[in-house]
């Protein structure tokens, strides 16, 4: 694909608030005495929230977080420079909990799916999730069968939970047969197949370690979860999803309508997957459904999952 080498600078130009920030990565990725000293004592999820201008979204996605998350975490928000009253969403929540462990950053510029790299800059634990705003509801033990997954499955790098697939949402996993599924008692997960559910998790030491965070200026909206699963199937580990461990992700048509995201979506591939980017240009925003939907969808397969 051709790049446009005067944008490419721009966006790199636009990146000089967190130029320190990287190269100190950097030094500390390629430097192995000093590499990631916490990781072995910190163990916990750090949750990259990434946002735009879908403050209804993101206040369901923090209050799923905030009330089924018991491991330890933090939240860590990155703001891609919204317009709407998403600070104001965020700061609702921070002074609705007091004392929960919640960072907000916002920037003036968009970086798309590179935030995630941003975010990750100012993570501490050992489990790094990539999330983003469209993840309505998750599962109430989601992150203890994360871990429990991790300990029975070692050659993971990279994990997603399942989704909800409704009348509203696929929740952008793939089709039923381009999957195995493969037992280690407690933890059954879906391997050889596409990554799917896209509320991703990734074990820092492991992938972001020995994979290095994935960063692209010159390209900045893009399809990142195929990125982290290339990524670590070159270092040897596996992507799997793990099996009826359910997130509420409002992909397709749904993730598009909040919050007028056509824009963002039409640029996200009008290069490389125009196909997609037509798939709004009749949306009607009031289709959107009532958004005790999602939960409900979770118990409800939960139920099912146990009969």
């Amino acid at each position: 694909m051709n790049r446009n080498p005067i944008s490419l600078l721009k966006n790199v130009i636009r990146l000089i608030p967190y130029s320190f920030k990287i190269l100190f990565y950097f030094l500390r990725y390629y430097n192995r005495k000093i590499r990631f000293p916490f990781a072995e004592k910190k163990t916990g999820f750090s949750i990259l929230l990434v946002t735009y201008n879908r403050s209804t979204f993101l206040k369901l996605a923090i209050e799923s977080i905030l009330t089924n998350t018991k491991s330890t975490y933090e939240l860590i928000i990155f703001d891609n420079a919204s317009s709407d009253d998403t600070k104001h969403i965020v700061n609702e929540a921070i002074n609705r909990n007091p004392g929960k462990p919640i960072q907000y950053h916002f920037s003036k510029f968009n970086y798309g799916t590179n935030a995630y790299a941003l975010a990750f800059l100012h993570s501490q634990y050992s489990y790094v999730v990539v999330m983003d705003d469209d993840i309505l509801a998750l599962q109430t033990d989601w992150d203890e069968k994360a871990e429990q997954c991790f300990r029975d499955f070692p050659e993971i790098g990279f994990l997603a939970l399942d989704v909800i697939q409704d009348q509203y949402t696929n929740g952008a996993k793939h089709a039923q047969e381009k999957y195995k599924i493969v037992k280690k008692e407690p933890s059954t997960i879906q391997a050889e197949g596409p990554s799917g559910g896209w509320f991703g998790i990734t074990l820092r030491k492991i992938y972001f370690q020995s994979g290095g965070f994935i960063f692209r200026p010159d390209k900045p909206f893009r399809l990142h979860d195929a990125d982290y699963v290339r990524k670590v199937g070159r270092k040897g580990y596996v992507s799997a999803i793990l099996y009826h461990v359910y997130a509420y992700h409002a992909s397709g048509e749904l993730w598009a309508a909040a919050g007028n995201y056509q824009k963002i979506w039409k640029e996200k591939y009008k290069s490389d997957y125009r196909e997609l980017a037509v798939l709004t240009d009749h949306l009607d925003i009031n289709n959107i459904p009532e958004f005790s939907v999602p939960k409900k969808a979770i118990e409800i397969a939960m139920k099912e999952n146990l009969l």
